[in-house]
C-alpha cells in the first residue's frame, strides 16, 4: 500500500485552483509528480487559512459588510469592474486550471477544503506533510502571523513534517513572526528553502542550517512535462512571450523597444487584472509551457517563467518586478536563482539600458550543469527527509 503525503502549498484558498497562477500550479504539479515517481501517493491539500480572506468563513451579513468596506478602495473597485466586464473570459481561464488539476488528480480528497482542526484529524492518516514551495512563508501574505497551516503546526506526532523549498519572498522578518517560527521549525524532520536569502533568515532567527534546494519545477527534467505541453495553433512563427506582474515603466518601454527592433509580435500571457480584456483567456498551464518553449524571446519579471525559459533553453530577459525596498525585496528569489545558474547578465535592473542584439544568444551549458547537480542533491534531501 502506498504511503500518502499531503502538501500544503499555494492551492488557491477558496478557489482551489492555484489563484489561476501558472507558476503556483506548475510547482504544485511538479512536487506531486516527483513524489509519485518516488512511490508515494501524493496530493496538494486545499487549505483554508484563518490569516487569509476566504469568503466561506464568514456569514452572508459579514461578507456583505466586508464587500461594502472594500468599495472605499479604488483599486478594488477597478479590479471588480474589470472582472465583471470579462466574466466569460475569466470563467474560460478558470476552466483551464480546473481541467489541469482534475486531469492530473492533484488535490487531496478530490479538492475538499481543510481548516486547521480538520487538518489535525486528516494528518493521522498521512505518512508525511510537506510545506512548499512558492512564497508560503511570506509574512506579508499572512497578516505577519506564523500560520499554523503553512508551518505544519497541525501534524500529529507520527506524521513527518518536512519543508521543501518554501520561500519567504522578503529579506527581513517581523520580530513576532520570527519568534514563532523559531518554536515550530525544530519539530521538522527536514528544513529546506528555495533561496539563499531564506537560508540566511532561518540561520539568523532559528540557528538551523536549512538546505537550499531547487524549486519543484526544476526537480523534473523537461521530458516529464511533455504530456502537459500544449502549443496553441494561433501562435506566430516568431514572437516575444511576455509575462509581466510589475508596473515599472522601464520594463514596458523595453518590451515596446524589443518589438520594434525585431518586428516580432508580442504574445502576452495574462498575469494581472490590467491584462484582462487585452489578450487571450484560453491560456492554461499547458499553453503557458508551449508558449515559453517556442518563443524567440521570453521577457518576464516572473520567477517561474524564468525557470521554464531555463529548462527550455528559450532566450530570455528577466526584469525586476518592483524597485528594491529594504527588507521587502520580492526580486531576491530571481536574483538568487540567476546567480546560482551563472546567468546574472539576463537580469535587468530598473532604468538599465539593454542591448538586445547581444543578448539573444544564451549559453545554457553552465546552468544545465548546475541544475543537474542541484537536482540530484535536492532529490537526495527529499528522499532522506521522507525515509531517514
Amino acid at each position: 500500500m502506498k504511503r500518502t503525503v499531503g502538501i500544503i502549498t499555494t492551492s488557491g484558498g477558496w478557489q482551489g485552483i492555484y489563484h489561476c497562477n501558472y507558476g503556483a500550479a506548475l510547482q504544485g504539479y511538479a512536487l506531486v509528480k516527483q513524489l509519485r515517481l518516488l512511490g508515494y501517493d501524493a496530493y496538494d491539500i486545499n487549505y483554508y487559512s484563518d490569516n487569509e480572506y476566504t469568503p466561506q468563513k464568514y456569514s452572508p451579513l459579514e461578507r456583505t459588510l466586508k464587500r461594502l468596506a472594500l468599495l472605499t478602495n479604488p483599486r478594488v473597485v477597478r479590479n471588480k469592474l474589470i472582472e465583471v466586464r470579462n466574466r466569460k473570459g475569466l470563467n474560460t481561464l478558470k476552466g483551464k486550471f480546473r481541467e489541469f488539476v482534475s486531469r492530473n488528480d492533484l488535490t487531496y480528497q478530490h479538492g475538499q477544503f481543510y481548516r486547521i482542526d480538520e487538518l489535525k484529524e486528516a494528518s493521522k492518516s498521512l505518512y508525511a506533510v510537506i510545506c512548499g514551495s512558492d512564497v508560503v512563508w511570506n509574512p506579508r501574505l499572512r497578516n505577519n502571523v506564523c500560520d499554523d497551516g503553512y508551518f505544519l503546526n497541525f501534524a500529529c506526532e507520527n506524521t513527518r513534517r518536512i519543508a521543501y523549498a518554501p520561500s519567504f519572498g522578503v529579506s527581513e522578518l517581523p520580530e513576532e513572526f520570527a519568534r514563532q517560527m523559531a518554536k515550530v521549525l525544530p519539530t521538522f524532520r527536514g528544513v529546506s528553502v528555495r533561496e539563499v536569502t531564506g537560508q540566511e533568515l532561518i540561520q539568523r532567527y532559528c540557528g538551523i542550517d536549512a538546505k537550499v534546494v531547487l524549486d519543484p519545477t526544476l526537480l523534473l527534467p523537461t521530458e516529464e512535462y511533455e504530456t502537459e505541453v500544449i502549443v496553441p495553433d494561433w501562435l506566430p512563427e516568431k514572437y516575444i512571450a511576455v509575462y509581466q506582474f510589475g508596473t515599472i515603466e522601464h520594463t514596458t518601454k523595453a518590451i515596446q523597444a524589443f518589438q520594434k527592433q525585431t518586428g516580432w509580435p508580442i504574445v502576452k500571457i495574462p498575469s494581472r487584472y490590467e491584462d484582462f480584456g487585452k489578450g487571450r483567456f484560453d491560456i492554461g498551464p499547458g499553453e503557458f509551457l508551449g508558449i515559453i518553449r517556442n518563443a524567440a524571446l521570453v521577457v518576464s519579471d516572473s520567477f517561474h517563467c524564468t525557470i521554464f525559459a531555463l529548462l527550455y533553453h528559450s532566450p530570455f530577459l528577466t526584469f525586476y518586478r518592483s524597485r528594491p525596498e529594504p527588507g521587502k525585496d520580492i526580486n531576491s528569489r530571481i536574483v538568487d536563482l540567476l546567480k546560482l545558474v551563472g546567468l546574472e547578465e539576463r537580469l535587468v535592473k530598473p532604468d538599465t539600458d539593454v542591448n538586445l542584439s547581444s543578448l539573444l544568444q544564451v549559453n545554457f551549458e553552465e546552468s544545465d550543469q548546475v541544475i543537474s547537480q542541484m537536482r540530484a542533491d535536492s532529490l537526495a534531501y527529499l528522499k532522506n527527509a521522507l525515509e531517514g
